[in-house]
């Protein structure tokens, strides 16, 4: 079986900028796995959060299509993939894709 990656849940969204980088750059010196970064917008943090965990390394963050992020959700998708771009990292997404889920979920989300 084995350990496949690892982790870090900050359910509460109360992990820092300074705090995620440290941590991240620490496993990725330490351990050979992919780290994962999942975090909450409660506090307004997340967005930074994950900027400066992606300076040091993470393999992946937890996101939030637009429709259903903020609070105590993820962060938004779209802006993380735009902040990212800007700063010359490639996420791999499609913004046109991006986009179609956005409005299919903006839909059922109004309909609730």
């Amino acid at each position: 079986m084995g350990v496949h990656s690892i982790c870090i849940k900050d359910m509460a969204g109360i992990m820092g900028p300074k705090d995620a980088y440290e941590l991240v750059s620490a496993l990725k010196n330490t351990v050979k796995l992919p780290v994962v970064l999942h975090t909450h917008s409660t506090t307004g943090l997340a967005p930074l959060t994950y900027l400066k965990a992606v300076e040091a390394g993470v393999d992946c963050i937890d996101t939030a299509i637009s429709s259903f992020s903020g609070g105590t959700s993820q962060p938004a998708t779209e802006s993380i993939h735009y902040a990212l771009k800007e700063l010359g990292y490639e996420t791999g997404l499609n913004e046109k894709t991006l986009k179609e889920i956005n409005d299919h979920f903006k839909r059922l989300r109004t309909n609730l």
